[in-house]
C-alpha cells in the first residue's frame, strides 16, 4: 500500500510587511552612504583649497623675505615701527661699499593691492627703467581677524589696522611680515591661511 505525504502550502516571495522593512533598510544605507560620501568631498575640497592657499602664501613670503634680506635699513620707508604697519615698503638693495662709500641698487618696492589682492614687486618706480612683477594673489584687504580703520588690535597680533599684506619696522635692523590671504573652495566655502614672519636687514 503506498502512502502519500501532504505538504502545507509554498510560500513563495516576501510579505508585504517584509518587503517595507527591507526597503527601509536600504533607504537607511543609501542616506548614510551619500552623506559620507558628500562629507568627504567636502573634507577633500577644503583640503585642496587650503593647500592651494599655503603654497601660493609660503612662495610670496619667500621672495619678500629675500628681498629685504638684501635691504639696507636706512633705506626702508615708511619706516612704520609696531604696533604700526603699512601695506607698502619701500627699499634699496646693498650693494657693498666703495671707498668707504655704501653702494645701493636702484630703489625697489613691494606692496599689496588691495583691490585684486595681488602682491606686486616694482623696481625704479615711475622711471623709463620701471619694472613690474606680480608676485602672489589672494590675499585679503584686511589681515585675518581685523577690523578696518578702528585703531585697535582686533586679532591680538601686536599690529593695529593691519592689511593683509603688513610691514612694520622692529628695532634697529628687522622687518616683521604679516601676510594673509583667502579664496572659496569649489563648494563655496570662504578659506584662510596666514603667515607671519621676519627678516633681518643689512645695516
Amino acid at each position: 500500500m503506498r502512502s502519500t505525504r501532504r505538504h502545507g502550502p509554498l510560500r513563495a516571495g516576501f510579505t508585504l510587511i517584509e518587503m517595507l522593512i527591507a526597503l527601509s533598510v536600504l533607504a537607511l544605507v543609501i542616506v548614510n552612504v551619500t552623506s559620507l560620501v558628500r562629507t568627504a568631498g567636502r573634507a577633500f575640497d577644503s583640503d585642496a583649497a587650503n593647500a592651494r592657499l599655503e603654497e601660493v602664501a609660503t612662495r610670496t613670503m619667500d621672495r619678500v623675505l629675500y628681498a629685504l634680506a638684501g635691504a639696507s635699513r636706512t633705506s626702508l620707508t615708511p619706516a612704520n615701527e609696531m604696533p604700526l604697519s603699512n601695506s607698502l615698503i619701500n627699499y634699496q638693495t646693498s650693494l657693498g661699499i666703495d671707498a668707504g662709500v655704501p653702494i645701493f641698487g636702484d630703489p625697489e618696492r613691494i606692496e599689496l593691492e588691495p583691490a585684486n589682492g595681488i602682491v606686486r614687486w616694482t623696481r625704479s618706480v615711475g622711471t623709463a627703467d620701471q619694472k613690474s612683477v606680480a608676485w602672489g594673489d589672494l590675499v585679503r584687504a584686511l589681515n585675518q581677524g581685523e577690523v578696518e580703520s578702528n585703531l585697535w588690535d582686533d586679532n591680538e597680533n601686536g599690529l593695529v589696522d593691519e592689511a593683509g599684506l603688513s610691514f612694520a619696522l622692529i628695532g634697529e635692523n628687522s622687518v616683521r611680515v604679516e601676510l594673509s590671504l583667502e579664496r572659496k573652495s569649489e563648494s563655496g566655502k570662504q578659506v584662510l591661511f596666514a603667515l607671519e614672519s621676519r627678516v633681518t636687514c643689512r645695516n
